[in-house]
């Protein structure tokens, strides 16, 4: 179980390239949990309000850019009625270090655009104590 942290850090933008390298280390660490190795994208999120200010890969959901993501929440690119769940495995992410789940995920602003199946294993990365962002990592779903 990880120790309280807090959601925002003092002195982030004094260190935000140095924590941006770290991250990107972070990110290549494999999870303590078995997960497909065909990794499709990542994501890395703002705390508390889970919007996505980086993305890397380019297995994108069906009908979506990387403009259609980058600065909006997950929780507002998944499916209406999978909100809720999705929003509560991020914060059990941000409480845990790390959540397991399966989301669904495409364009909503277009009702005729295809919806994906991911399953998503997001991870906290936390620097001095503090919650610094999520690395959301999207695979296939397992059969």
């Amino acid at each position: 179980m990880y120790a309280p942290v807090s959601s925002s850090c003092s002195n982030q933008n004094e260190n935000e390239l140095v924590l941006q390298a770290i991250c990107r280390v972070l990110e290549q660490h494999p999870s303590s949990r078995t997960v497909p190795r065909s990794k499709l994208f990542s994501l890395r999120l703002k705390p508390d309000s889970h919007l996505i200010v980086e993305l890397h890969g380019q297995s994108l959901p069906a009908g979506m850019s990387s403009s259609d993501m980058i600065g909006r929440s997950l929780v507002d690119l998944t499916s209406p009625t999978a909100k809720s769940v999705v929003e509560s495995n991020l914060r059990s992410a941000e409480q845990t270090g790390e959540a397991t789940f399966t989301i669904y995920m495409g364009n909503c602003a277009l009702s005729s655009a295809p919806v994906d199946r991911f399953l998503v294993v997001t991870k906290a990365i936390i620097v001095c104590n503090c919650l610094y962002c999520l690395v959301a990592d999207f695979y296939p779903p397992q059969q």
